[in-house]
Order: structure tokens, then C-alpha cells, then sequence
């Protein structure tokens, strides 16, 4: 466990560094930490006296009077870093001190990680600008025991406010990226401690969590490890009375809590023995469990990896080593051998030419800014170029190091237009410690990312606390999509003139009903712009389908005068595409609109019954943008280019749920184009003023209807807390919000028992509706989990109400898991039982699309798995680890799950034979024994015309029915585009899932009525508050400043939990003063600025450059300083 927290001075010398240790015996051990003590020359033990002085702002360098840098409250921070339970019971009661020591160097190893990355502030040029590379000042101290005397090993890492920067001065320094990535920052600890501790003939492994766990460990130590955590339960009882949801308000109630340690170690430890002896598993036996075989502890702690890279990485590592000797490119190691593969080949060549000569064509015209977009994804398998592929002379010992940060690199990319550098980097070096992968440390991970860097692979941000973090590729692809939004701006040929677009709005307005401004300016943007590329943002409700209905009706209206000119709908979901349907359009998922016109883009020959003349006199609406990552928006965009067209038209919303690919496009529109061509900011949707009210303070502030730049985005967690604080009172006039005011959920069973309670409530008021009031009524979660125990509990009321007739049908179903393109190239994400559905021919094992296969086995070696048919072959699959692309499957877990006639069900999207496609409402209608027959109504295209029904037989066996699922709830992500009279909906606080845009969208489909039901409002909004839910594009993410972290809440628990103890408060407003003043002191004003050193400053002005050092050989520094 990792927790930061920040710290007062006080007697902070007298509280760390004067406790006694009772099992370990003696005072707590304690030595300095950080390069900045080592520079000021604070070595060995921690003196009191000057730590207390250190922590209340001074500095006493050896021989040298007291210098007093920093004033108010904040004076550092303390890194509790705790010991695995079952460690700390084998250290204490087992006598094996020297796992301390393994504990103690892996804490050490988090601090090491802590301090690279600390930030100091810097004028530049009149400017404040936040600098990587602080050192810190700050002394480790290892505890034995907890506030309630029992074993528990920890080491307080404490760090001073106070730094020391690289040209020598003293200045305060930043934490930010330890509060940030706290969990992966926990992880590198356990993982860093499993590996010295399997060194020394310990059997340590990694749970799920990336939690150190002795493996077959004897149930006895699990008890023992149990009955001796008493006080872990005990603060979050207090906690839970008073209702502290934020960090700071936790350490607050951590230390009034607790009570003095008693001085008498012997009944200590003798109590903590018969403790162990009563539950048969005493210290005997505990000391068992100690390994007879030890390497020399400081060999054991050196950590070095005793283990191989696996073949397939040293393989290729090997080939890129004699590719820079001979100056050749590697070989992939699929490339094509056959006859059929290398006409495959030359095939591929073919269209790359054919594309190098659409390239050369637009530059010609000059069409875009940057004319040469690329070819949409082509789906046959071939050779990929590796982006991340050294240099030649790379130093061979960084190639592992580079390549495992490259992986990570492509698996977050492929999720995330823009992410914290953290979030690649801790993995890489987690994985190197997990799998012993020589060659990938702290160190050679750090030197990979300076390298990667400087080669412009990756960028990094003008935030140096987040160190956000984007490809190039990525980068270049938005200026790509840039490109097109601003080519050919006032040269379109619309549809309608202006005037005559605003006679037929009136006439329109006359027949059927007014429209909002922003509406009407929606219209005449679709009809009758001149702009090649419309961007509209528009919030949840403000009546954008609506405009799209009036823009297909003027339209129809004047079909002579615009030679039949058309809306053509794309959208990323089904229930989008037919929403658009419903209004009449004829619209395609991205999905099916890709795969139909990418060979077009290619041979510039249309599908059969497309009409060119047609899609020239298009206007090609893309809907629910938000949903669209960057490279789906591109190929539409391509192809859109290539065929010609009136307009194409961009519409969403920034602030609903992001696209699960890499990319926020209307973020990047808003970014780089300034604002959007249109906003609507009136909500139509909410006829019930109260809930109109509550999604009107979520959007921020009343947009001006028709001002491209009115809308407002987030600004971080105040931002979000004030939009809450004036929304929730919204609701709660509505009674839309059922606080159930459970306890925080302390261990698995009872966040269950909290999820059953939830869902079950929400069921509740689903049975209270009459019948007609359940079919306009919209359930949802956030969650699988809370949807399935939801389904149980309608089930039975369907049951009991003649819905469901007969019995219950169990059978094997299938369920996503769900894995990236770089995740499925590598055979570690694989595991015995997962399912591969595929939806492609594929020749080497004989797949045909809608095939499953089973994984046998998983050969981490040679990155490759074994798969057997339904028919019972057996096939190897090899992967590529990104070198060559794969076919297309998706993964799947097999799981139970029971049906019956007149169950409402719905088919996952993953099945490849798209059965269901188009139909809604499916039921159960019949059960043979040989499948089931299943019965749903498919929407006419032209408005007004009924739905008609069809029947499918799902086969038994078949790879369709092993997709369903039961369809009496949505998710968030399924229910963004949909809208019903009334809305039911539960989330749990403590899940991933509550976010800010998981509740933006849930708030914002309800017209009359919402009942939102969760375990705490206090604890949710605490939660919403500091999770927006949505991605930043790259280019927001290069420019992006992060706002403060801390909100005025954790200010007001930390003084509720201190008036509960009666302590006297601090003034943290006062501490925020004195930081900000402090901070901003210019290197003349402060007499802290002390030079320790003459090193030449940075050079400030380098753009795109990653400030990291290393304790790499001087051979393999940078040829010349980086900086920021």
C-alpha cells in the first residue's frame, strides 16, 4: 500500500524519528533520503532536531546558520509505504528481519521514483514555469506496529516541502504525480519487493491487484494475518460516522484516532503470539515458512534479474542489432513465404501505390492543408513498420528497456489520444521486475522515454506535474483532421441560398413547430453553408435530432431546386444509426460505412448501387462524435474527400462519454478551430423545469444560442464540484436522488451486499410503474455487474406476473473481454478457456467469420497460443507482438447465464453474422430443443410507416446464441443517444464508472422524470468531482495546465475531523497563501536561494524535450543537457 499525504511541521523530528519499535526492538530505524539531502550533506541516521527544523521550513546545511525558506502550514509530505499483512506477521512474530530489509528497499525504490519526476517553479521570461528534476530532502523511518499495537511494518518516507534544484537553490518543490499515481506507484513498491524477495527463496508472487502475495500460503497465516488488523477496520468505522469521502479527511481521522503506543514491548509481543497460538499458527510455525536457502542480503537486494528475455523479444532485439550492422530493415517474423502470400503481398503494394498516387493528386489540387491523408485500415495481414524501431548504434543495452516501453506505448495509445507519462513508464518497469526481464530497470525505462522523446516518437506537454504525454503519429493524425475541417472554408455550394433557407425554415416552423435559434442556425448550417466541414457542439437535449428531421423535411420540400440534394447519416452505435433512421435518413454504422467505401478510396470504383452523382449532392452528417476516436474520423474524412460531396457535418458533445478508442474529436475541433461553427445551448429535451435546471448547471453556464464559442468547458475538480452543488439541489427538488446512506464498503462482500441493495432498489421503483409507464421507462447502470443482479430481480417479478413462462434454460454465453490490438499481439493476455470469435476468413487455421476457438494453452516464450476448434483441431496462433496485423477477432470469456419464453434479450454487438441487425425489441417466443426462436420488430426507413415482425432461429452450438444477453437495462455507454419519458438509474461511490459524464448522460435521457439511486451522494459527488470520464485530445493535452488537485471540501473534513478530536486547526487557506507567495518569489527576493553548485541552467526554451536523469554510465548520457 502507497499513501501520500501532506504534512505539517510541528515535532515532526520528535514524531517520526523517537518511537519505539516493540517486535523489531530498539527506536525506529532511520537515515536520510533524496539527492537534495546528500547535496546539502545530511548523511546517516536522521537527526531530530534538524528534520523537526527541515520540516517546519529551515534549512541547516552542516556548519552553516539556519536558512528559513518556506512559512505556513505546508511544510512536506509523508509516503506511508505498508507492508503486505502477512509480511508484517512473518518479520515481527517469524523473526525474519531480513524481509524488512527487502520492504524498506523496495519503499526506497518508490521515493527514487517519487523524486525523478518532482517539480519545482521557475521564472522564465517573466513567466512561472513548473521544472522537472527537484531534489528532494527527506528521511525514511521503519515502524513495527499500528496505532492498535499489532504487527505492521511501514516506512514512513518523508519528504520535505523544500528542494534543491539542479543550478543549487533551494525552492518549493511538487508532489503532484504521487498523489496522481499513487496505485501504480503502490504497485512498483509490491512488485519491487516480490522480486528481491523471490532472490532470497521466498515464493512471492503478484495478484491481480499487483499486490505482493506468498504463494500457497498456508491458511493458518491468512487467519493469523486476519485477527491482527484490527485497527484497519477500526478507522473506517470512523470514517464512515463522519462521512469523509476525500483524502486529506481521512489522514485527518488516521491521526485523531489513534491512541499512544504502549512502551511495553514484551506484553506486546507476547499478546501478538497468543493471538497466533490461538489460531493454531504460531510463531513455530510461522518461523517455518522462512526459506533455509539465502543469498547475502545486500546481493539479494541488489535485484538483479536472474532471468531470460523470452525468445521471441530477444529474437527480434537480435535481428534489429544485425539490421544496424548491416544497415538492412529486419524481417518480419511472418513474412510471406507462399505463393498465395506473396500475390498477397504484391497485392498490398498495389494499393500503396494506388494510394502514393491519390496523394500526389490532392496535393495537386491542393485540396488540404496537408493534402496526404492515409488509406484507411486495410484488412488484410502484413508487415508492419515499427514506429518505435532504434536508430542505428542505439545502446544495446536500452533495446529491452525500449522495447517493453514501446508496447506500453501502443497498448495506452490505442485507448488514449493524450496520457500521463506515468501510465507507460510505471508498467514498463513493473513488468521488467515481475518477469525478470534483464535490461529493464528504472533506469534504462527512464533513458528509453529521453530517447524516445528526443526522437519526436513521443511529445510531451507543456504540463510538467502530469508530464502528458501523446505519440507523434497521434499528433499528426489531428493535424490531419485539422486540415479538413479548415479546407475549402467559404467555397461549398449549399444545398439552399441563405435567404432561401430562411424562407423555408419559416414555412416549416409554420407547419410543424418552432425551433430554437440554436436550432435554426443548425438547419442553415446543414442546407445552406458554405463551409466543406461544419462543426457543431451541442449538449445533451438540445435538440439536435430534432434540427436534422427540419433540415430532411426542407429538403424533400425543395428537391427541384437542390437536384435532389440528401442527408446521409454515420454514427458509431447501432442505436444512433437508428435514431437517424427514424428521421427518414438512410445512415450506416462508421463500422459498415468503412468497410463499404474503403476499396472506393483505393480505386476511386464505387460500390454496387452507389451513385456518384448522388453522394456529390450528399450532405454527409456524422453524429454522436464524441463516440468517434481519431482514426475512424480520419478515414471518414478521407474517403468524404475522395468522393466529393456538399458538406460533412460534425456534431456532439465534449462533455458526454469519450470514444473507447484513442481520441476526443470534438475537443480537438474546439481546440485547434477556435470554437464550433455551431452551439446549441437551449435544452429542449427536460420538460420537467427541475431536471432542465440540474442538466443546464452540469454544461457549466447558459451558452448563448448561436455563438460558436458559448460553450464552457471543465476546469477541473472545483469546477466540477460547483456544477454538482448547484445541479444536485436541482434534483433533489425533482426527487430524482435516493440516498440510501450506506457505510463505506470495507472488503468484496460487502461492496456486493451494497450493489444488491442498489439494484434492487432501483428494481423497486420499476415495479411500483404500471405497465405502460415500464415501457417508456429507460433503466441504467454503469456497470454489468449492477445490471445483472438488476435482471435477477425483474426476472422474478416477470415471472410471477406471466411475462416469463416455463423453465429456466442455462446455457454458455459469451462475454467480452476486452483487449487492444497491442494487448491481443502478445500471449501474456491470454489465458486457458478465453474464446476467439473471428469475423474474417483466415486460411493458417482454417477460421471462417463467425468460427470460435478456444485457447489450450499459452507459450509466453515464443508469444504464441494454441487454439482448438469447435470440431476439435488444433492450430497454433502465432503473434506478432505488433510486427505484422492481425485478422480480426474479438476475445471472449465463457460465463452461465438462464433464459426463458418471454424473456427480452438483446444480442452482444460482437457477433459477427449481424443477425439481429436492425431489430429491436427481441423476445423469446419458442424453445425446440434444437435453438431458440426469437421474435423483434425492424423500423421502416420512411417516418410514420409501422415497424414490422421477424423471427430468428438461433441454432444451438451457434456462435450468435451464445451472444445473448438479457435486455431489461442499458449501460451508460449503450443508453448516450437514447432518450425515454423516465429514467431509473444506480451507481456505487467507489466504482471506476462514477464519473462525471457517466452522470451527465444518465442525468440528460430523462424528459419528465429521474430517479438516480446510489449508496452515498456525498461520497459520489466526491467521486464525480475528481473523474471527468472523458479523454483530452493530443493537441488539448500538449497545452493543458492542471488546475490545483485540492478542492475546498478536503479543507472543511479536515476541520470536521479535527473539531471531533478537539485538536486546534490550521489555517489552510493562510498555507495556500504562503505557498502561492513563496512559489512565486523571484531568485533575488528569497534568501533561500542559496547556490550549491555552478551547473548551468537549462536551456528553458527547448520544446519537446523530457528532463531525466539517469544512473546510466556517462557514455550514455544525452550529448547535451535537456531541459524544459
Amino acid at each position: 500500500m502507497f499513501n501520500i499525504v501532506q504534512v505539517k511541521g510541528d515535532d515532526a523530528g520528535g514524531y517520526y524519528g523517537t518511537q519505539a519499535n516493540y517486535y523489531l526492538g530498539g527506536e525506529a530505524p532511520s537515515n536520510w533520503v533524496g539527492q537534495g539531502a546528500e547535496a546539502l550533506g545530511f548523511k546517516g541516521p536522521v537527526d531530530p532536531g534538524q528534520f523537526t527544523q527541515l520540516m517546519n521550513g529551515a534549512v541547516q546545511p552542516p556548519g552553516q546558520d539556519p536558512v528559513q525558506v518556506l512559512s505556513g502550514v505546508r511544510k512536506g509530505w509523508d509516503m506511508t509505504i505498508s507492508a503486505p499483512k502477512w509480511a508484517s506477521v512473518m518479520i515481527t512474530l517469524g523473526g525474519d528481519k531480513r524481509l524488512a530489509e527487502h520492504w524498506k528497499n523496495a519503499a526506497q525504490t518508490a521515493f527514487n521514483y517519487v523524486e525523478r519526476f518532482a517539480t519545482h517553479r521557475k521564472s522564465v521570461d517573466g513567466k512561472q514555469v513548473n521544472i522537472v528534476g527537484a531534489r528532494l530532502i527527506g528521511g525514511a523511518f521503519l515502524h513495527d506496529a499500528n496505532r492498535n499495537n499489532e504487527p505492521s511494518i511501514h516506512v514512513h518516507m518523508v519528504a520535505s516541502a523544500i528542494g534543491v534544484t539542479k543550478d543549487g537553490k533551494l525552492r518549493a518543490v511538487d508532489l503532484q504525480h504521487a498523489y496522481k499515481h499513487a496505485k501504480l506507484i503502490g504497485q512498483l513498491v509490491h512488485a519491487k519487493f516480490a522480486h528481491t524477495a523471490r532472490r532470497d527463496g521466498y515464493q512471492v508472487g503478484l495478484d491481480d491487484k499487483g499486490m505482493a502475495m506468498l504463494e500457497n500460503a498456508p491458511q493458518g497465516l491468512q487467519d493469523v494475518s486476519e485477527a491482527l488488523s484490527t485497527r484497519r477496520d477500526e478507522v473506517r468505522s470512523e470514517i464512515d460516522r463522519l462521512g469523509v469521502a476525500t483524502r486529506q479527511g481521512v489522514v485527518v481521522v488516521v491521526r485523531v484516532t489513534r491512541d499512544a503506543k504502549s512502551p511495553d514491548a514484551p506484553v506486546l509481543l507476547g499478546h501478538a503470539e497468543a493471538i497466533a497460538t490461538a489460531k493454531n499458527f504460531g510463531p513455530e510455525q510461522i518461523k517455518a515458512l522462512i526459506p533455509d536457502t539465502r543469498l547475502p542480503l545486500k546481493e539479494a537486494l541488489a535485484g538483479h534479474t536472474d532471468g531470460t528475455l523470452p525468445s521471441y523479444v530477444q529474437a527480434r532485439l537480435d535481428r534489429a542489432q544485425r539490421a544496424n550492422d548491416q544497415k538492412v530493415e529486419p524481417t518480419p517474423e511472418t513474412a510471406p513465404t507462399g505463393v498465395l502470400e506473396r500475390l498477397g503481398r504484391q497485392a498490398v503494394e498495389y494499393v500503396k501505390e494506388a494510394w502514393n498516387a491519390l496523394n500526389e493528386h490532392l496535393k495537386g489540387k491542393q485540396q488540404t492543408d496537408l493534402a496526404a491523408f492515409p488509406a484507411p485500415t486495410l484488412q488484410e495481414p502484413q508487415a508492419r513498420k515499427d514506429v518505435f524501431q532504434p536508430k542505428e548504434d542505439y545502446p544495446l543495452d536500452r533495446l529491452a528497456a525500449r522495447h517493453e516501453l514501446a508496447y506500453q506505448i501502443r497498448r495506452v495509445s490505442e485507448r488514449q489520444a493524450a496520457f500521463a507519462l506515468h501510465e507507460v513508464a510505471l508498467p514498463t518497469i513493473i513488468a521488467g521486475l515481475k518477469d525478470d526481464l534483464p535490461g529493464v530497470t528504472p533506469e534504462t525505462v527512464h533513458a528509453a522515454a529521453r530517447d524516445l522523446t528526443s526522437e519526436g516518437l513521443i511529445k510531451i506537454g507543456r504540463d510538467r506535474k502530469a508530464l502528458y504525454t501523446a505519440t507523434a503519429l497521434e499528433i499528426e493524425r489531428e493535424d490531419r483532421i485539422h486540415a479538413f475541417t479548415t479546407a475549402k472554408k467559404g467555397t461549398g455550394d449549399p444545398a439552399l441560398s441563405r435567404r432561401a433557407s430562411e424562407k423555408a425554415m419559416r414555412s416549416f416552423e409554420q407547419a410543424e413547430h418552432p425551433l430554437t435559434k440554436g436550432q435554426r442556425q443548425l438547419v442553415g448550417a446543414l442546407i445552406a453553408s458554405k463551409d466543406r466541414f461544419v462543426s457543431v457542439q451541442g449538449g445533451a437535449g438540445t435538440g439536435k435530432t430534432t434540427a436534422i428531421r427540419a433540415a430532411r423535411t426542407i429538403l424533400d420540400d425543395h428537391k427541384k431546386q437542390t437536384g435532389g440534394a440528401r442527408l446521409y447519416g454515420l454514427a458509431n452505435t447501432k442505436a444512433a444509426r437508428d435514431e437517424i433512421r427514424a428521421q427518414g435518413i438512410e445512415a450506416r454504422t462508421t463500422a459498415a460505412f468503412l468497410s463499404r467505401f474503403t476499396r472506393y478510396f483505393h480505386t476511386g470504383v464505387l460500390p454496387a448501387g452507389e451513385d456518384k452523382a448522388a453522394w456529390e449532392n450528399t450532405i454527409l452528417v456524422f453524429d454522436e462524435t464524441s463516440f468517434a476516436g481519431n482514426a475512424d474520423m480520419e478515414a471518414a474524412m478521407a474517403i468524404a474527400d475522395r468522393r466529393g460531396g456538399r458538406s460533412f457535418v460534425s456534431q456532439g458533445d465534449v462533455d458526454q462519454l469519450p470514444a473507447i478508442p484513442a481520441g476526443n474529436v470534438p475537443d480537438l475541433i474546439g481546440k485547434l478551430n477556435l470554437g464550433f461553427n455551431v452551439t446549441l445551448g437551449d435544452i429542449v429535451r427536460q420538460t420537467n423545469p427541475d431536471l432542465r435546471d440540474a442538466i443546464q448547471s452540469l454544461v457549466g453556464a447558459r451558452a448563448e444560442q448561436g455563438n460558436a464559442k458559448g460553450y464552457v468547458p471543465l476546469a477541473g475538480a472545483r469546477d466540477v464540484t460547483e456544477r454538482l452543488q448547484r445541479a444536485v439541489p436541482a434534483w433533489g427538488r425533482a426527487g430524482a436522488i435516493t440516498d440510501l446512506n450506506l457505510d463505506r464498503a470495507t472488503d468484496s462482500e460487502t461492496r456486493k451486499e451494497q450493489l444488491q441493495e442498489i439494484a434492487e432498489t432501483v428494481a423497486g421503483k420499476w415495479r411500483a410503474l404500471s405497465r405502460d409507464e415500464r415501457a417508456e421507462t429507460l433503466i441504467i447502470f454503469p456497470t454489468h455487474e449492477l445490471r445483472a443482479l438488476y435482471h435477477d430481480s425483474v426476472r422474478e417479478t416477470l415471472r410471477a406476473e406471466g411475462e416469463i413462462t416455463g423453465e429456466d434454460r442455462e446455457q454458455t454465453v459469451l462475454r467480452p473481454k476486452p483487449l487492444s490490438a497491442a494487448e491481443k499481439d502478445r500471449s501474456n493476455n491470454y489465458a486457458k478457456g478465453d474464446t476467439l470469435v473471428f469475423s474474417q476468413y483466415v486460411s493458417r487455421i482454417g477460421a471462417r467469420p463467425g468460427d470460435r476457438f478456444v485457447v489450450d494453452d499459452v507459450n509466453k516464450d515464443a508469444n504464441s497460443i494454441q487454439l482448438s476448434a469447435v470440431k476439435g483441431e488444433s492450430h497454433g496462433f502465432k503473434l506478432s507482438d505488433g510486427l505484422c496485423k492481425l485478422p480480426r477477432f474479438e476475445v471472449f470469456r465463457e460465463a452461465k447465464a438462464s433464459f426463458a419464453i418471454g424473456d427480452r434479450i438483446r444480442i452482444l454487438p460482437g457477433d459477427p453474422r449481424n443477425l439481429a441487425d436492425g431489430m429491436r425489441d427481441l423476445r423469446i417466443t419458442k424453445e425446440d430443443g434444437h435453438g431458440l426462436y426469437v421474435t423483434g420488430r425492424v423500423n421502416s426507413d420512411e417516418p410514420g410507416v409501422e415497424s414490422e415482425a421477424k423471427t430468428l432461429r438461433l441454432a444451438n452450438g451457434s456462435t450468435t446464441l451464445m451472444m445473448v444477453d438479457h435486455d431489461y437495462s442499458r449501460t451508460v455507454y449503450a443508453a448516450q443517444g437514447l432518450s425515454a419519458l423516465r429514467v431509473l438509474a444506480g451507481f456505487h461511490s467507489q466504482s471506476i464508472m462514477t464519473s462525471f459524464a457517466n452522470l451527465y448522460v444518465i442525468g440528460s435521457r430523462a424528459k419528465e422524470a429521474l430517479s438516480i439511486i446510489t449508496d452515498s451522494l456525498e461520497r459520489a459527488i466526491d467521486a464525480v468531482a475528481h473523474n471527468p470520464g472523458v479523454q483530452m485530445s493530443a493537441h488539448t493535452a500538449m497545452d493543458h495546465i492542471d488546475v490545483d488537485h485540492f478542492i475546498s471540501r478536503a479543507k472543511a473534513e479536515m476541520e470536521t475531523a479535527s473539531d471531533a478530536s478537539g485538536t486546534e486547526k490550521s489555517d489552510p487557506d493562510r498555507s495556500e497563501q504562503n505557498r502561492d507567495v513563496t512559489d512565486q518569489k523571484d531568485e533575488n527576493l528569497n534568501p533561500g536561494d542559496r547556490s550549491f553548485a555552478d551547473e548551468r541552467p537549462a536551456d528553458l526554451e527547448q520544446e519537446q524535450t523530457l528532463d531525466l536523469e539517469t544512473d546510466l554510465a556517462p557514455g550514455l548520457q544525452p550529448e547535451r543537457e535537456i531541459g524544459d
